[in-house]
């Protein structure tokens, strides 16, 4: 998965544009610009900005949800490989 959809998962497990950067190890303005230019290629928001704690848009609900179908997918090749 790439790194910027990770980093988009983090912000929505934390609640936190802070939290998740503390998490990730990385800056919380390199993140938010990180979430910034992936929300300008998506054409949507994820994230609504204006709550407290975070919370997703519509769209960003089906974006979360499709990466987290795409981790269990890599879980079960995974898995699967180890069980050769």
């Amino acid at each position: 998965m790439e790194t910027v959809a990770k980093y988009a998962y983090e912000v929505y497990k934390k609640e936190s544009f802070t939290k998740a950067a503390q998490a990730l190890y990385i800056s919380q303005p390199s993140l938010s610009a990180a979430i910034s230019r992936l929300e300008k290629e998506l054409g949507f928001k994820i994230f609504d900005r204006s709550s407290i704690p975070l919370s997703l848009t519509v769209e960003g609900r089906i974006y979360i949800e499709s990466i987290e179908e795409i981790m269990e997918s890599e879980s079960n090749m995974r898995k699967r490989i180890r069980d050769l």
